[in-house]
């Protein structure tokens, strides 16, 4: 029931959230997520990390080499190996930012919503 209601009105669900001042999942409003980061996880990288900002953990893992421009581009680089290219690259980075945008909007139209007129 909760989930439709988050769905269906998000403004009023986050709403009662503050009204409380608690997030939906029981921390305190200015109580950030435990977080933890390790460098060095992959032994097989040149450099790696592993990131856990509560119930997410991502992990990255660099491995790189010196290797010769091409002589097309000699003043350019490139990434080998990369499973994207430059063009879904930037899709993802444009999806990230659009995203931070509604979410911030979200936010700031139920902080502007509970303020004393």
């Amino acid at each position: 029931m909760a989930a439709g209601f988050k769905t269906v009105e998000p403004l009023e669900y986050y709403r009662r959230f503050l009204k409380e001042n608690c997030r939906p999942d029981g921390r305190e409003l200015g109580e950030f997520r435990t977080t933890t980061v390790n460098i060095g996880s992959i032994s097989t990288a040149d450099g790696s990390a592993l990131v856990k900002l509560g119930n997410t953990t991502v992990i990255c893992g660099v491995k790189a080499e010196f290797a010769a421009p091409s002589t097309d581009a000699p003043d350019k680089g490139y990434v080998g190996g990369s499973g994207l290219t430059g063009a879904k690259l930037q899709d993802c980075m444009s999806r990230a930012v659009t995203r931070h945008k509604e979410v911030k909007k979200l936010m700031d139209e139920v902080i502007k919503s509970m303020k004393p007129k």
